[in-house]
């Protein structure tokens, strides 16, 4: 038999996609020396696109060796395999390390996921940031499903303990931040990025840098 694995090992959060396909590859291995069988890994590379999910998705299911597939790593990239799976074959098991958005796992039979929603999220958040001494925040989502979920419900936290919050919203695309660096308060406490590109955070803080704005940027 074959088990899969679905993640972004190219593309824009490629070390996401590296560090999860290496502990597939060591828990696979660890399994098959303990236990005799034999699985055989396949590799998807969904690219961080959901299209590409899709794609992945549709090939999974064409493998009659295959049992079941670890992935995709983000929300939206498992909705859009997910979607795939429950039209084909509902009952397949994919199982993500790292999609937090609320609710997802009831939306597709045949997932399971290992780590907390963005309900554990967003409050442990704005609790850790409230502790920090923060009453002034400027938020920025990505606009994907778990950036703007996870946002929302941090925005709801912040504000039950009466932080002021400034929200903001752009593209995975965008790369030109200074516009929206411009707007950002000085006597703000802390940046806030709900963002699954690592990359742009760091043009973010550099365009910060370059407009004299030195405030803490928390991410997600």
């Amino acid at each position: 038999a074959t088990v899969g694995f679905h993640g972004p090992i190219t593309g824009p959060v490629a070390f996401i996609g590296e560090v999860q396909l290496n502990w597939f590859n060591y828990a696979l291995d660890t399994y098959n020396e303990a236990n005799g069988p034999d699985f055989q890994l396949v590799e998807g590379d969904n690219q961080f696109d959901t299209a590409q999910a899709a794609t992945v998705a549709a090939q999974f299911l064409d493998n009659g060796d295959m049992v079941a597939s670890v992935g995709p790593a983000g929300s939206d990239q498992v909705a859009a395999a997910g979607a795939v799976y429950d039209a084909g074959d509902p009952d397949f098991t994919f199982i993500s390390p790292s999609s937090t958005r609320v609710g997802i796992a009831a939306e597709y039979t045949g997932m399971f996921r290992t780590v907390p929603t963005d309900a554990d999220q967003a409050p442990t958040t704005a609790a850790f940031l409230v502790d920090q001494g923060a009453q002034k925040v400027f938020m920025i989502d990505d606009q994907s499903s778990y950036s703007t979920g996870l946002a929302d419900l941090v925005v709801e936290a912040l504000e039950a303990a009466d932080v002021e919050v400034t929200r903001e919203s752009v593209s995975q695309d965008v790369t030109d931040f200074s516009a929206l660096v411009s707007t950002i308060d000085d006597d703000t406490d802390f940046v806030y990025l709900p963002w699954q590109v690592a990359a742009n955070g760091q043009i973010l803080a550099n365009q910060m840098a370059e407009q004299g704005k030195d405030i803490t940027i928390f991410g997600s």
